[in-house]
Formats: C-alpha cells, sequence, structure tokens
C-alpha cells in the first residue's frame, strides 16, 4: 500500500472540494492510500503558480524512487490539473490561467523528487528540475 497526502501550499489556489475530487480519483487505484491535509494559509500575498502537492508517505517509495503505481498518480494528477486549467481559460478568455505546478515530495524531509508545470498556452504538462524557473532557466 502506498501513502499519499494531497495538499496545496496555499488554501485558496485548491478548494478542498478540489483536492477531494483529486483524492477520489486516486483512490480508483486500490494500492493507494489517499489523505488530503488542509492547511491554514502561511505567508501574505499571491503566488504566480498555484501549487498542488503529492507527498508519498513512509514506505510509499523506496531509495527516493517513484514506482509504477506513484507514477500512475502523478499522471491522473496532471491529467485532472490540466482539465481545470484548460476550463479556467475557456471560462475567462480575458484573464490568463495562473500556472499550476504538482510537486511530488518523497520522506518526512519533503525531498522534492519531480516538478510537473502546466504553463503552457494548450495547458500542456512538462516535467521540470526542481527549483528550475518556470522558463526553463
Amino acid at each position: 500500500m502506498s501513502e499519499i497526502s494531497l495538499r496545496s501550499a496555499n488554501p485558496y489556489d485548491f478548494s478542498q472540494e478540489e483536492l477531494e475530487q483529486v483524492a477520489s480519483l486516486l483512490r480508483e487505484e486500490p494500492e493507494l492510500e489517499v489523505t488530503v491535509d488542509v492547511q491554514p494559509e502561511r505567508g501574505y500575498g499571491v503566488t504566480p503558480i498555484e501549487v498542488v502537492v503529492l507527498a508519498f508517505i513512509g514506505k510509499a517509495l523506496a531509495g527516493g524512487a517513484i514506482g509504477a503505481v506513484g507514477e500512475m498518480a502523478v499522471k491522473k494528477v496532471a491529467h485532472w490539473a490540466r482539465a481545470r486549467w484548460r476550463r479556467e481559460k475557456e471560462a475567462h478568455p480575458e484573464f490568463p490561467p495562473r500556472p499550476t505546478m504538482i510537486q511530488v515530495l518523497y520522506g518526512p524531509g519533503g525531498d522534492v523528487l519531480k516538478e510537473i508545470l502546466i504553463d503552457l498556452p494548450d495547458g500542456e504538462p512538462r516535467e521540470k528540475t526542481p527549483g528550475e524557473n518556470s522558463d526553463g532557466d
């Protein structure tokens, strides 16, 4: 069984209902145990990127490598985030949607294993190196 904690870096970016939708998608896989961790706002202001975090807990990963179940979970979240991004773009064409990042964390130290950014004009997800600027620098 792999444990995943799903959370948003800012509670105003993704509602609890949205996070529960994502958790329901992930719970379709019997190998995943998913919890939603709603956290209070920290800091001030609005960040340019909306971040949703998949934190793999305990023995979910061996040696910091995401297994097949973990990769499937990341793909499901990316698909959901891309659809959400496109809906926002269509609903408000006068305001471009904020980029969305999926951060995949592992272990008690919260090491970032992978980041997936959705910010291209067609909403196509792209993997980036943790810490890399959104423009690839």
